[in-house]
């Protein structure tokens, strides 16, 4: 749905032992509309929450790295591993959001994901894709983690 979650699909290892989550990530200020995320030039897109549950056992991601316009920006080792990406971020135009995380999982290695968005800082909420208004909106993946 929304680009590459890169690094869901297992890789040349043995799939029992990678860690199988559900993982979610929350927005805020933010307008989801196809594989592109939305927010209004000058807006703060926050980053609220990343959680992992696991399928089979308890899963947990471990630590999340942010990087914008391909440049890494961030790194956060606590829950919920929330991030802010300002107005110097959010100026207007097209932009890459990408975050890489690591996820524990009981009974399992240690795995990586990563996940890539567009996102795209329009004008004004008028130049929102029609009938939307930013919010809080979550993201949702299931599979495997390398």
């Amino acid at each position: 749905m929304l680009l590459l979650p890169l690094g869901l699909l297992g890789g040349c290892s043995d799939d029992d032992d990678l860690p199988n989550v559900n993982l979610s990530i929350t927005f805020n200020n933010a307008v989801v509309d196809g594989s592109v995320i939305y927010v209004v030039n000058g807006t703060p897109l926050e980053i609220t929450s990343i959680s992992a549950t696991g399928n089979g056992s308890k899963a947990l991601v471990t630590s999340a790295t942010y990087y914008w316009d391909n440049l890494r920006v961030g790194w956060s080792p606590l829950a919920p591993f929330s991030a802010t990406f300002g107005p110097s971020f959010t100026t207007e135009g097209n932009h890459l959001l990408g975050i890489s995380m690591e996820i524990a999982q009981e009974g399992k290695s240690l795995g990586f994901t990563a996940v890539t968005y567009n996102v795209k800082a329009v004008g004004s909420e008028a130049d929102l894709p029609d009938g939307t208004e930013p919010g809080t909106v979550t993201v949702n993946y299931t599979g495997t983690a390398d």
